[in-house]
């Protein structure tokens, strides 16, 4: 891209849904700071910030005062208006003292067949675990397929539930509220489960073997990665919750020219993901 990186603030007043404003009670609204400002750094296209898709952007909040003890939760929502872009937790602390907080947000790839850029709208609101705050801020970002002349190759997607399957079901939810890619995604059944996939690479290379999943509890997760017979073990970061989706990885998969076997199953003794998809791009 070769528009200049910018720095945008876009404040919106209370959000209005089905043309009913829901504001706090007047409590409330007195005794949280108040989000003030949520700024994507990412290069901005007309009115909209865009990125190649793949890559992850940063998100500063700020609130109008410092932090009190414990802190000022920012509860953070995303609406798929196109198809899924990006895994964002559902919400960021800032720090006591503080009027600002940093989120770094991964992005989900766009299929290089894919001629339209994939569209989010995002919105944050400060909140106290039960109760909204009075102002919510949203913005909209558009990410497109890496070009064909980025040397690292655009990344192949493979959709969980398209993969060869023993103990692990797809579960399929067409809701307008779920964020797994395609509405689709597999759930392991089985300790000894497993999702296996073959993968053409044009020349042998090392790559990127990126997954996406959904881990529910607060603590991290193992994941074996097996590609031609050799095992790895990848340790998948701690989530939201199920349904709420982020991106782990690891570079230096060696693929060889042709077909590969990538199977990715749970560890012994460890608590499945979900699993979304599999991407693979060339390092």
């Amino acid at each position: 891209m070769t528009a200049p990186r910018a720095f945008a603030v876009l404040l919106v007043g209370v959000l209005a849904i089905g043309g009913t404003v829901f504001p706090a009670s007047p409590a409330l609204a007195a005794a949280l700071p108040e989000l003030t400002a949520m700024v994507l750094q990412l290069p901005r296209v007309d009115f909209n910030y865009q990125l190649v898709a793949g890559e992850s952007f940063r998100v500063t909040f700020t609130i109008d005062r410092p932090a009190p003890a414990g802190g000022t939760l920012i509860e953070m929502r995303h609406f798929r208006d196109s198809g899924p872009i990006h895994t964002l937790p559902q919400q960021v602390r800032v720090p006591a003292g503080r009027n600002t907080a940093e989120l770094v947000v991964g992005s989900v790839p766009v299929d290089p067949a894919t001629e339209t850029a994939t569209h989010q709208q995002v919105s944050a609101h400060t909140t106290d675990g039960n109760l909204p705050g009075n102002v919510t801020l949203f913005d909209s970002l558009f990410a497109v397929a890496r070009p064909a002349t980025d040397p690292r190759g655009n990344a192949v997607t493979h959709e969980a539930e398209t993969g060869r399957l023993s103990g692990a079901q797809v579960i399929r939810d067409d809701s307008p509220y779920n964020l797994a890619s395609a509405n689709a995604f597999v759930r392991y059944t089985s300790g000894s489960g497993f999702a296996e996939f073959t993968v053409t690479a044009a020349r042998t290379a090392e790559h990127w073997v990126i997954l996406r999943y959904a881990n529910d509890g607060f603590s991290t997760s193992q994941m074996e990665v097996t590609i031609n017979g050799a095992r790895r073990v990848v340790t998948l970061g701690a989530g939201a919750g199920l349904g709420w989706y982020r991106l782990d990885g690891f570079r230096g998969a060696s693929l060889a020219a042709g077909p590969n076997l990538i199977r990715v199953a749970p560890v012994r003794g460890a608590t499945p993901v979900d699993l979304d998809w599999v991407q693979i791009a060339r390092a």
